[in-house]
């Protein structure tokens, strides 16, 4: 899945073009736009309207076969992309790919918790946040603008 109105890169497999000696790859794209990439490199743009970006890749081999693959994926509309964005992020900031572990473990005092935060990633929780802030941001605006907010304001016992 992808968002809409995001460039999303996309590429034939190296080893394929390698082993069959593939050359003329020419690309199609559907329910989106192409915005760059020639060769076994495309970048395609989706577009919120269209609910599904397929795009197919065509190569000739040197005896003249041809050769093709086919790729589909849904475009998600902007509120969803948002949403899954925001928990991709905060999935990503509890459970980080690195040394340190989790920085979200139940069972963990917040002092072994504490251990965890170290100066390496400061830069890398201050990149997610941003991340977050900019999808918060972005959802504010569609929910604002649709009157979705207006129930959204935190009790007393809840800040």
């Amino acid at each position: 899945m992808i968002g809409p109105d995001r460039d999303v890169t996309w590429y034939v497999n190296g080893s394929q073009v390698a082993e069959h000696g593939l050359t003329q790859i020419e690309w199609e794209v559907r329910g989106g736009e192409r915005t760059s990439g020639e060769g076994s490199l495309l970048v395609t743009r989706s577009v919120e309207d269209a609910q599904w970006l397929t795009l197919t890749a065509t190569a000739r081999d040197q005896q003249g076969q041809v050769y093709f693959g086919s790729r589909t994926v849904r475009v998600l509309s902007a509120d969803e992309y948002a949403r899954r964005r925001m928990v991709r992020t905060l999935n990503a900031i509890a459970f980080p790919d690195e040394q340190g572990g989790a920085l979200v473990d139940q069972h963990a005092t917040e002092g072994e918790l504490a251990d965890r935060v170290i100066p390496v990633r400061l830069a890398w929780i201050s990149q997610h946040l941003a991340t977050l802030q900019h999808v918060m941001a972005e959802l504010d605006t569609r929910w604002s603008a649709s009157g979705r907010m207006a129930d959204a304001t935190l009790r007393p016992d809840e800040k």
